[in-house]
């Protein structure tokens, strides 16, 4: 037992001393990410639509503003202050102060931000990243009850985070040495043949550092019989 504590022990401080994980899930993706999406989605379309170009602009140039502010704990309070009119804007603003929030080092505020908007009238893609960041910038202070019912929201349907927040779910057992049910969740992963890239790479990576080895997405069993 104590040889297997070790192995989960050396497993999870891999994963933590990998420098580009740490920069892409658990901060870079915070704040990029919602760009990403947010800016494609709601300020393409909800945002256009519920307000006049002029207004929108007026916004968006009041947010870049606050975003641009250097320091974090500075940058959260700007953005917080921000009188906006309509739900796009908000949106966005919420996202990146709770970005803001982690990166000063206040991630329970951060997790309360995330928590309005998972439990907002927003669009489900806002909620479900929403409720994803939550157990992330969550994992160490987050109800185990609480993190459950997360991950079984993202994990139980078929949307945009559900790869990511099997992968998140896996973390979370192994940090609670539930090497079984880490394995399922990064298998999983793989046998959706709609996870590519990165994703793919890192749980194939803890997946052999677990000592087994990765799946086969259907697809490529199709094309390889």
């Amino acid at each position: 037992m104590s040889d297997g504590d070790s192995f989960l022990d050396e497993v999870t401080e891999e994963v933590r001393r990998d420098a580009l994980y740490q920069k892409l899930m658990k901060y870079r993706w915070v704040i990029g990410g919602v760009l990403i999406v947010v800016l494609g989605g709601a300020a393409g379309n909800e945002w256009w639509k519920a307000s006049t170009r002029a207004a929108a602009e007026e916004a968006g140039l009041n947010i870049a503003a606050a975003a641009a502010e250097p320091d974090a704990a500075t940058r959260a309070q700007a953005l917080n202050a921000l009188s906006l009119e309509g739900a796009g804007p908000a949106l966005l603003a919420q996202f990146y102060q709770a970005g803001a929030e982690v990166e000063a080092g206040e991630a329970e505020r951060a997790a309360d931000i995330l928590r309005q908007i998972a439990a907002s009238d927003a669009a489900d893609i806002y909620r479900d990243l929403a409720r994803l960041q939550l157990v992330m910038v969550g994992a160490e202070f987050l109800p185990e009850t609480e993190k459950s019912d997360v991950f079984d929201a993202l994990v139980s349907g078929s949307g945009g985070f559900r790869g990511l927040a099997l992968e998140q779910r896996a973390l979370d057992r192994l940090s609670r040495a539930d090497r079984d049910g880490a394995l399922e969740d990064l298998q999983a992963v793989l046998l959706d043949q709609s996870v590519q890239g990165p994703l793919r790479s890192r749980v194939e990576r803890l997946i052999r550092a677990l000592g087994e080895e990765p799946a086969s997405a259907p697809a490529e069993h199709n094309q390889n019989g």
